[in-house]
C-alpha cells in the first residue's frame, strides 16, 4: 500500500521543480486515467462526431448557396411587357418559326397564299379596311371572293397560358416564354394581342448573356421598323389586370398627304407646323417650356378630319393613339394615366371632344345630356384638361382634337397651351370638287379636263368630300357627261344631311383659321 502509494506520488515532480512543469504532470495524469474509463471516451468521441458532422453541414451548405448563385448567374432574364418592343417580339416570334413547337393549336380558316402571319391580323381585325393587321402589311395576294377547292387552307394558330420555345439567335441557345393573361383562360391566342409579357432567357457563361438578348431586341425593332415604312401603328387603350395600357390593335396602310383633298394650302400649313414643332424639341427645353402641340379640327362630318390626322401620322411615321371617350374603361382607368404611358412621339387623337361635359354625356347626335350613373365613370372635361395641361401632362406628344359642334366646347379648352391652332373644316369648294372628280374619274386625261370643270361647277353648295366621294365611286361607271347632270341627285341629300351643319360653319367662320 505504501509502495504504490510512493509510486503515484513519485510519477509527480515537485512543486518545487515549476509550477508549470507541476500542472502539466497534472494534466497528463488526469488525461490518462480519463481514457481508461469507457464512460469517458465515449463522450468524447460523441462530441468530436458530432463536431465533424455540424462542420461537413456547414461546409455542404455553403457549396449548394455558392452552386445555386453561379446557377442564377448562369442565366440573364429579360422581360418584355405591353409595349411596341412587345409587339415586335411576338411578330419575330411568328416569322422566326418559333411558334411551331407548340404542341396545341387552334385552327383558322385561311386561302391559299396567306401567311400564318397575315391569317392572325386578318383575325385580329382590318384596320378599317386598309393595310395590315397587327402581324404588317399582308403580302399582296389578289383576293377571290367565289374560292375554289384549291383556293382554301387552314392556318394554325398555338393555344396555352404558358408556353417556351428555344430559338437560335448569333448561333447562341434563346429561351422565350410568352404568358397569358388570366381574363383569357381558355381562349386560344393571338401573338401580340393576349399576352401580359414575354420573358427571354440566355445563357451568361462564356458570353454576356444581356448584350446577346440586347443585340436580339434591337435586331426586332430593325426588322418591325423595315415592316413598319408603309403602314401607321394605330394604339387603343386595353385593360390590363385591372390597369390600362395602350396595345397595339392594327397597322394601317399609310396616307400620302397628297391623296386627302382640302382647302388649297391647309394640308402644307399644319404639316409645315408639325415639322417646326418635332424640329424644335431642345428650343423648347432650354425656355423650360412643356414641348407639346394641339390642334382642333372642327367642322360637319364627312370633311376630311380623320383623313388629315391621318395622313400627318403617314408623313412623319408616328404612332396613332385613339382615345374613345365614351369608353367607360377610359373613365376608370383615368384619362391623365392613360396619356401619360402613351408611346413617346404619339399623336394622340380624341374625336368629338365636345361628348366630354362635367356632370353628362353627350352624344353625337347633339342630344341632351345624360345623366351618368353611380356605375359608370365617364371623362369629363376637367379630366381632359388635367389630362393635356395639368402638372404630369406628358411631353413630346401632338394633341389633336376634332368635334362636330365647337360651340359647345368649354373656353378653357381653346387657350393656348392646350389648343395652339385651330381649323374649319368646311363643305367641299369648286376646286375640291375637280379634284376629286380628278382623282376618281379622271386618270390624269386631259380629256377629263373640261368634264371635270363640268362637274365641279355643277355640284351643289354644301356637299361634303364624303358625299361626293360616295356619289362618284356609286356612279364611276357612267359617262362624264351623265355624271355631271345626275350630281344634281345630291341636292336633295346635301339640304336634309348638311343644312345643320352648313349654317353652323357659316356661324363660325370669323372665329377659327380659315384653310385657305
Amino acid at each position: 500500500m505504501q509502495k504504490n502509494a510512493a509510486g503515484a506520488g513519485a510519477a509527480l515532480p515537485p512543486i518545487t521543480d515549476g509550477f508549470l512543469r507541476y500542472l502539466g504532470a497534472v494534466i497528463k495524469e488526469a488525461a490518462t486515467r480519463s481514457l481508461s474509463n469507457d464512460l469517458v471516451v465515449a463522450g468524447v468521441s460523441t462530441s468530436l462526431l458530432g463536431g465533424l458532422i455540424y462542420a461537413l453541414r456547414y461546409i455542404v451548405n455553403k457549396l449548394k448557396g455558392g452552386m445555386y448563385r453561379s446557377y442564377l448567374q448562369s442565366y440573364i432574364t429579360v422581360e418584355v411587357s405591353h409595349s411596341e418592343l412587345y409587339c415586335a417580339m411576338a411578330q419575330w416570334l411568328v416569322e422566326s418559326g418559333a411558334l411551331d413547337a407548340a404542341t396545341h393549336y387552334k385552327a383558322l380558316p385561311k386561302r391559299a397564299g396567306v401567311t400564318d402571319s397575315d391569317a392572325m391580323a386578318a383575325a385580329r381585325g382590318k384596320g378599317g379596311g386598309k393595310g395590315g393587321g397587327w402581324g404588317g402589311r399582308p403580302q399582296q395576294v389578289k383576293k377571290a371572293y367565289s374560292l375554289t377547292p384549291d383556293g382554301l387552307d387552314v392556318s394554325f394558330l398555338p393555344m396555352g397560358k404558358q408556353e417556351t420555345y428555344m430559338v437560335r439567335f448569333e448561333h447562341r441557345p434563346i429561351w422565350i416564354t410568352m404568358w397569358a393573361n388570366e381574363e383569357i383562360k381558355g381562349r386560344w391566342r393571338v401573338p401580340g394581342q393576349n399576352q401580359d409579357r414575354i420573358t427571354i432567357q440566355a445563357f451568361n457563361w462564356g458570353v454576356n448573356g444581356r448584350d446577346l438578348i440586347r443585340r436580339l431586341l434591337v435586331h426586332v425593332q430593325a426588322k418591325s421598323l423595315h415592316a413598319s415604312e408603309r403602314t401607321v401603328d394605330l394604339w387603343n387603350p386595353v385593360r390590363t389586370a385591372g390597369d390600362m395600357e395602350w396595345e397595339i390593335v392594327t397597322k394601317i396602310a399609310k396616307r400620302p398627304a397628297r391623296t386627302v383633298v382640302l382647302r388649297e394650302g391647309l394640308m402644307e400649313d399644319i404639316l409645315g407646323d408639325v415639322a417646326k414643332f418635332i424640329e424644335r424639341e431642345s428650343w423648347y427645353a432650354a425656355r423650360n417650356i412643356p414641348h407639346r402641340r394641339g390642334y382642333l379640327l372642327e367642322g360637319p362630318p364627312g370633311c376630311g378630319k380623320t383623313s388629315l390626322i391621318r395622313a400627318v401620322a403617314s408623313e412623319f411615321s408616328l404612332p396613332l393613339c385613339c382615345v374613345p371617350l365614351q369608353s367607360q374603361r377610359v373613365g376608370e382607368g383615368g384619362i391623365e394615366a392613360l396619356l401619360h404611358r402613351a408611346p413617346e412621339g404619339a399623336i394622340i387623337y380624341i374625336e368629338d371632344i365636345d361628348c366630354a361635359e362635367q356632370g353628362g354625356v353627350l352624344s353625337r347626335a347633339g342630344g341632351e345630356p345624360r345623366p351618368v350613373q353611380e356605375s359608370e365613370k365617364r371623362v369629363t372635361m376637367s379630366d381632359i384638361l388635367n389630362a393635356i395641361d395639368g402638372l404630369g401632362a406628358q411631353t413630346g406628344r401632338l394633341l389633336f382634337l376634332t368635334t362636330n359642334h365647337p360651340e359647345r366646347l368649354d373656353p378653357a379648352l381653346l387657350r393656348d397651351g392646350r389648343v395652339d391652332r385651330r381649323f374649319h373644316l368646311g363643305p367641299a369648294d369648286r376646286d375640291m370638287c375637280y379634284r376629286v372628280f380628278q382623282s376618281i374619274k379622271g386618270e390624269g386625261a386631259k380629256a377629263e379636263e373640261a368634264a371635270a370643270r363640268n362637274f365641279a361647277e355643277a355640284v351643289p353648295e354644301g356637299c361634303t368630300i364624303a358625299q361626293l366621294q360616295g356619289f362618284l365611286v356609286k356612279h364611276h361607271e357612267l359617262p362624264s357627261e351623265e355624271l355631271v347632270l345626275k350630281v344634281q341627285d345630291l341636292v336633295p341629300t346635301v339640304a336634309a344631311q348638311n343644312g345643320h351643319a352648313i349654317e353652323q360653319t357659316n356661324g363660325h367662320t370669323g372665329t377659327v383659321e380659315q384653310e385657305q
